[in-house]
């Protein structure tokens, strides 16, 4: 299935930044209930990652003697 939207979205769109930056974004929802699943394939030119987050502040101090 992956393969399919990944076929349809190269059709409309053919380049070498394309090629370099666009990927596929897998998604699935499922129902707690019925245990039905929802899969979605979106393209992406841009992927937002979280950067862990440090809290100490490091500093180094250097005394230079003339």
């Amino acid at each position: 299935m992956a393969y399919e939207h990944w076929a349809n979205h190269l059709a409309r769109n053919t380049s070498i930044i394309v090629d370099l930056f666009h990927g596929l974004l897998r998604s699935q929802v499922k129902c707690r209930v019925c245990e039905l699943k929802s899969v979605r394939f979106d393209p992406f030119n841009i992927l937002s990652l979280p950067l862990p987050m440090d809290t100490s502040i490091y500093t180094e101090i250097k005394r230079i003697n003339f």
